[in-house]
Parts: structure tokens; C-alpha cells; sequence
């Protein structure tokens, strides 16, 4: 998308608080707030998969506690056990993605490369 490989100092800080400020506890507000604040596009770039990342995430996290909460009640009747099981399997699948797609998408970014995250990408490109 961009053949600019090296990042000024304020693109790099930018696009790191993009990415990992989900581990600072900023969640998606640091890619919307530096999406409306940024006038450059790469950032931008970045902002935007960032935050469709991140809020696809909060989706699947809302969808799994509507599982556990399905499941909790269900389980009564033995019913709700295999879809409580489901809720662990997405909530693990989660975590995981949590932790790792951040910090590539942070690695790579720093490398020069307009990164876009595996899973949501697709939307994003769509709806943004």
C-alpha cells in the first residue's frame, strides 16, 4: 500500500500507541483518538486496522459471554456443557490473538510495512 520504509520518530510513536495500547489500558481509544488527531495517512492506516482489530475483539468477547451465559443456564439440563465448552475454546482463541497480533503488527510496523491484521483486514477495507 505504502512503499515508504523508514518512519519519521512521531509515525513510529503513533503507530505503536496504535497497536499496543491495548496493553497500556487504552483499549481502541488510542486508534480513534489518533485517527481524528493524525493528518497523515499512513498513521491513519494503521489507526484503522488497529482499531478494527481490536473492536472485532471486543465483539468476539461480547458473543463468548453470551455463550457462558447461554451455557450457564442451559447446563441445568446438560444441554448448555458443549456450548459453555465452545466459550472456552473462543475465549483461549482470544487471548491468544490478543497478545500475539498486537506486537506483530507492531514489529512489523516498525519495519516499514503498512501491516494489516490477518483477521480483520477484510472488514475493515470494507467499512472504513
Amino acid at each position: 500500500m505504502y512503499n515508504q520504509t523508514t518512519y519519521t520518530t512521531e509515525q513510529k510513536l503513533l503507530i505503536l500507541l496504535c497497536h499496543l495500547g491495548v496493553f497500556l489500558g487504552v483499549g481502541v481509544l488510542a486508534p480513534i483518538i489518533i485517527f481524528f488527531v493524525s493528518q497523515d495517512s499512513i498513521v491513519k492506516h494503521h489507526a484503522k486496522e488497529a482499531f478494527g482489530f481490536q473492536g472485532l475483539l471486543y465483539i468476539a468477547g461480547m458473543v463468548t459471554a453470551i455463550l457462558f451465559t447461554i451455557g450457564g443456564v442451559l447446563s441445568v439440563v446438560l444441554i448448555g456443557i458443549p456450548i459453555i465448552l465452545l466459550g472456552v475454546i473462543l475465549v483461549i482463541a482470544l487471548v491468544i490473538m490478543g497478545l500475539i497480533f498486537p506486537v506483530i503488527a507492531a514489529i512489523r510496523s516498525l519495519k516499514g510495512e503498512a501491516y494489516c491484521y490477518p483477521i480483520s483486514s477484510p472488514i475493515v477495507q470494507r467499512m472504513l
